[in-house]
């Protein structure tokens, strides 16, 4: 479960390692994944973005078990996200890992970083 204040891994190639979430663009109960969020940088290897800077992302991965339609669960071992801009288009040139078809179907800029779905 993802609360205010989580420290969130950067699974593309920015530069930037972990982000803090601090709120959501929508009034959410409950995240889940393709949701947008805004978080704080906590960690980074880029000289571009700089620590406590402010950025949105796109959460890719949670270890909350995703329920799909024909009855299987998908769960990942982190939580996840992928940097973007206002418009929605990733930053990022590379995603590490797997994106589940969920990400694929909502954002199709994001279908070009990668070829690896589950």
């Amino acid at each position: 479960m993802i609360k205010l204040g989580c420290i969130l891994k950067v699974s593309d190639n920015t530069g930037i390692n972990k982000i803090r979430f601090i709120g959501t663009l929508k009034r959410k109960k409950t995240l889940t994944v393709g949701d947008i969020i805004i978080g704080s940088i906590q960690k980074t290897t880029s000289s571009t973005y700089k620590k406590s800077s402010i950025v949105t992302a796109i959460l890719i991965k949670t270890k909350k078990p995703i329920l799909r339609l024909d009855g299987s669960t998908l769960r990942f071992s982190d939580n996840c996200v992928l940097i973007v801009d206002k418009t929605l288009s990733p930053k990022g040139t590379h995603v590490f890992g797997p994106i589940p078809y969920e990400i694929k179907t909502k954002y199709k800029k994001v279908t070009t970083l990668t070829n690896n779905f589950v």
